[in-house]
């Protein structure tokens, strides 16, 4: 496969991408973006063992040749893109085993692996699901992130438990010894109460990519996944399989005493 795209288009596409994968990693092709041409455009697509995140990109000056999916190492890509022009074109070509990246009059040439080798993933999405504003989302997120608890041996505590209702959409997380909990109404949604522990590498993931914008985020949770659908991005989470503590039985109904304090003073 050859791609002609410029700078900044696979510039922004390699900085989302760095959000997903791991600096250090088992599986070498987890430290990959497979790179996919689609009905329109280009597809990249990047994983860890928590999470897959694809991105659709169709932009005026790009151009893709033959429709072999290919592999290529997403840190190295991403040194050469942010060293260069911004407004330069950069054609990628993808061989059996390498990758050459011609940026101006720089010749790159990196080692590739077959995209066969990429485990994508394979989880299949829900019939319903909720819409939100990509900045409530983020809001929810921001709100109860920090109360994850890290490489706890409680591993149901290492990520945020989202729980969708009839009308509303709730972020929990804890760590033992605080918790948060951030509420956000919503449409009806039907149905059965749904719920899922989002890991932290995929929580991360959202809180940067997620935009302040009035744009419409599509959730879906089932007992072993969470997805989101937002733009021109598509992200799959592993739930955390494990029994979150019942929140509702920890926070108070009633206090005895109750101060209020401006928020932006103190």
């Amino acid at each position: 496969m050859e791609i002609k795209i410029k700078n900044r288009n696979l510039l922004d596409l390699l900085e989302m991408g760095r959000c997903v994968v791991e600096s250090r990693n088992t599986l070498p092709a987890s430290a990959m973006a497979l790179f996919s041409p689609g009905d329109k455009g280009l597809s990249m697509t990047v994983m860890n063992p928590e999470m897959e995140m694809r991105i659709s990109l169709d932009t005026d000056g790009l151009e893709v040749n033959d429709p072999a999916p290919s592999l290529v190492s997403v840190a190295k890509l991403y040194e050469i893109t942010r060293n260069d022009d911004r407004d330069g074109l950069i054609s990628i070509n993808f061989s059996d085993n390498h990758v050459s990246v011609l940026s101006g009059s720089s010749r790159f040439k990196l080692l590739s692996m077959e995209a066969e080798s990429f485990p994508s993933s394979t989880a299949e999405r829900p019939k319903k699901t909720v819409s939100v504003r990509q900045d409530d989302l983020k809001s929810v997120i921001d709100m109860t992130e920090f109360s994850m608890a890290n490489n706890d041996a409680r591993y149901y505590l290492n990520g945020v438990l989202m729980e969708i209702e009839e009308s509303s959409l709730t972020a929990v997380a804890t760590d033992g010894h605080r918790l948060a909990k951030s509420f956000l109404p919503i449409e009806k949604a039907g149905g059965e109460k749904h719920q899922a522990i989002v890991p932290r590498k995929a929580v991360s993931a959202l809180q940067q990519i997620l935009g302040r914008s009035e744009n419409i985020v599509e959730i879906g949770v089932t007992s072993s996944n969470f997805f989101a659908d937002f733009d021109n991005i598509s992200i799959t989470a592993t739930a955390i399989n494990g029994q979150f503590p019942d929140y509702r039985r920890v926070i108070p109904s009633s206090f005895e005493q109750e101060i209020q304090l401006n928020r932006e003073e103190t």
